[in-house]
């Protein structure tokens, strides 16, 4: 199975804050993964990540690029 820390909602110490809904990448959507595992989502991780980020501007940079280069396979929100 695949282990996530992915959020849905969070903020960080900064003020900068991050949600999304329910996603994966076209890469989780290619493997043979039960619907749990894909449940866990890369959107979610993304989130999580970019709240390691001290500014909006950085978080959002971080965001973008981490979806341009995983594609998503469901539409959503992040």
């Amino acid at each position: 199975t695949l282990a996530t820390t992915g959020i849905k909602m969070g903020l960080n110490s900064h003020g900068v804050a991050a949600a999304t809904n329910f996603g994966y990448s076209s890469e989780i959507k290619r493997k043979s993964l039960s619907t749990e595992d894909k449940f866990a989502g890369d959107r979610a991780q993304i989130a999580r990540d970019a709240l390691q980020h001290k500014t909006a501007l950085e978080a959002a940079q971080y965001a973008a690029s981490r979806l341009i280069a995983r594609p998503m396979a469901s539409s959503g929100i992040l």
